[in-house]
C-alpha cells in the first residue's frame, strides 16, 4: 500500500506535546536495546551451507533509493536444496523513525519488513526466513535482487540504515530423500524492472482495483496458492483506530480492516 510523505496528524501532535513538555531537552529518541524475539531460531541441517551474499553493508539514506545487485545460485551446492535460509542483518545509529521495506529476488517479494528505531549508541537486528519453497525460483541465474527501505537522513533524522543480506543453501545428505518437485513461483507483476519505484507500482489507495494477467508456464499443476503482503502507511498507519465513517463517532476502539 502506498506510503505518503508525511506521518499522521496524531504522530506530529504527540511529538509537539513531547517537545513542549521538555523544552530544555534536545530532540532524541529514548535509549533502546537490540531487538529480540521470543521465537527460537530456525532449525538448520547439519551440513555446512553454501553462502551467497546479495548485499553487504548497503547504506540506505534516500527515500526513493533502491539498491540492486545480481543474484546467482551457488556453484558448489547444486539444486535441489534441502533448505534455504534468508539472513538479513541491519544496523542503525542516531535518530531515525521505523521504516518499512521489502526485498525482491527476480521480481518475487521474499521479505516485507520494518526497521526498529535506534539510539545514539546504535543497535543491530537480525531476521531469518525459510525460503526453501522458493528453491525452484532461486535456481535461476542473473536475477535482479532489489532492496528498498525508504529512509530520510537529515540534520534531525541522522541515521542511515546499513543492511546486509545473504542466503544460506543446505544440500541434501547422501541418505536424505529428495523431494519429487519444488513449486514454481510466479510474480503477478515485477515491480523492480528498470528505474521504476516499486512502491508506486504495488501501491493501492482508496478503492482502487489492481489486476494483472499472467501465464502459469506449467501444465498439470495440482495446487496453487498466493502470498499476499499488505502493510498500512500514512493515514492507514494506525488502521486499528480507523472505523468506517458511519461509526467513527459511535465506536471508541474498533479494529476494522480486511485484505482479500
Amino acid at each position: 500500500l502506498k506510503m505518503a510523505a508525511g506521518r499522521s496528524k496524531w504522530s506530529l501532535w504527540s511529538v509537539f506535546v513531547l517537545l513542549w513538555a521538555l523544552p530544555s531537552c534536545t530532540f532524541a529518541f529514548p535509549e533502546y536495546q537490540n531487538p529480540i524475539t521470543t521465537q527460537p531460531p530456525l532449525s538448520r541441517p547439519k551440513e555446512t551451507p553454501c553462502i551467497v551474499s546479495i548485499f553487504e553493508k548497503e547504506s540506505l539514506n534516500g527515500y526513493y533509493q533502491v539498491a540492486k545487485s545480481t543474484y546467482n545460485p551457488p556453484g558448489e551446492c547444486k539444486y535441489p536444496w534441502k533448505k534455504v535460509i534468508l539472513e538479513f542483518r541491519g544496523a542503525a545509529k542516531g535518530v531515525q523513525f521505523d521504516r518499512y521495506g521489502a526485498l525482491w529476488i527476480g521480481g518475487v517479494e521474499v521479505l516485507r519488513t520494518t526497521t526498529p528505531e535506534p539510539d545514539n549508541r546504535g543497535i543491530h537486528w537480525y531476521i531469518e526466513k525459510d525460503l526453501t519453497q522458493y528453491s525452484k525460483h532461486l535456481d535461476s541465474s542473473n536475477l535482479t535482487a532489489a532492496l528498498s527501505i525508504p529512509n530520510v537522513v537529515t540534520s534531525t533524522y541522522t541515521s542511515p540504515l546499513n543492511i546486509s543480506v545473504r542466503l544460506a543453501f543446505y544440500s541434501f545428505g547422501e541418505n536424505d530423500q529428495k523431494p519429487a518437485q519444488k513449486p514454481y513461483v510466479i510474480p503477478l507483476k515485477n515491480p523492480t524492472i528498470g528505474s521504476a519505484y516499486p512502491w508506486d507500482i504495488i501501491g493501492v489507495t482508496n478503492n482502487e482495483t489492481y489486476s494483472h494477467r499472467f501465464s502459469l508456464g506449467i501444465q498439470n499443476g495440482i495446487r496453487a496458492y498466493i502470498d499476499l503482503y499488505a502493510s498500512a502507511h500514512a493515514c492507514e498507519e494506525f488502521w486499528y483506530s480507523n472505523p468506517p465513517t458511519p461509526y467513527a463517532k459511535k465506536i471508541v476502539r474498533f479494529m476494522w480492516r480486511r485484505a482479500s
